[in-house]
């Protein structure tokens, strides 16, 4: 599986149940920066934070 399979997949799948690119005013970036000792947005969906 690649990156793109990936994040099709798994990722977005995530996202969207959290409302993210669903509710109005929201957006999926394609990129996000993750930076040392922050939990990233990535972590909080597949730790079911979002």
């Amino acid at each position: 599986m690649n990156e793109a399979e990936t994040r099709a997949e798994l990722i977005d799948p995530k996202l969207k149940g959290s409302g993210l690119g669903v509710v109005e005013g929201s957006k999926i970036l394609r990129e996000y920066h993750i930076t040392a000792g922050k939990k990233s947005l990535l972590q909080k969906a597949f730790s079911g934070g979002l």
